[in-house]
């Protein structure tokens, strides 16, 4: 092989291992600025693919070249790095993830939840209803008057007073009735409508 094909050889193995991605053969010649015609990148790479060096592939009618990856060897400080950076995109998608998770959550809710123009109907509904609450109360208070803590607590004192009256009454009229019983042929229930005493409850 004379050195001129040597060279070429060398060339386009560099490229492809260095660029590490397949190429058709126009890919090359225009990335290799036309340095090579395009036979002679053709060659090149016919006896790099028998050589073992570099790996044919056809899809439809166009071929494409890549650089076999058997006999390359990653140094550990780049496959740490890359582990490395695995790990961080890893924890990066997780956190998208997670995100977006809550994003659809956030979004179901507010499509469950009521909508501008109902919460204007509801608060208007509410305002109605106060307004009727507030009419009926002043109606009342109208009847009623108004009626401060210390006429509340008077009557309520003079409510007390009249029912401790009524039950000593109360009390002394069932004495005096117990003791017309005594000479009385007749029971309880007749005397008390003959005489014309009602019993409360």
């Amino acid at each position: 092989m004379s050195a001129g094909k040597c060279s070429t050889n060398s060339a386009i193995l560099k490229y492809l291992t260095e660029s590490n991605r397949p190429y058709s053969v126009n890919d090359i010649v225009n990335n290799l600025h036309k340095e090579y015609g395009k036979a002679a990148v053709i060659k090149a790479l016919e006896a790099l693919v028998e050589n073992g060096k570099v790996v044919e592939k056809i899809y439809g009618k166009q071929k494409v070249y890549i650089r076999d990856q058997s006999d390359l060897s990653v140094p550990c400080e780049l496959l740490s790095e890359m582990d490395t950076r695995i790990n961080q995109l890893s924890q990066k998608l997780k956190e998208l993830q997670d995100t977006f998770k809550q994003s659809n959550t956030e979004f179901d809710a507010l499509n469950s939840s009521l909508s501008v123009k109902q919460l204007n109907e509801k608060i208007e509904f509410c305002e109605k209803q106060n307004s009727g609450l507030k009419v009926r109360a002043d109606q009342i208070k109208e009847k009623v008057g108004n009626t401060n803590t210390i006429d509340f607590n008077s009557s309520h004192d003079e409510m007390k007073r009249r029912k401790v009256a009524w039950n000593t009454r109360k009390r002394i009229a069932n004495t005096l009735l117990s003791a017309l019983m005594d000479g009385c042929p007749t029971d309880k229930k007749a005397l008390m409508e003959e005489i014309g005493v009602e019993e409360d409850n």
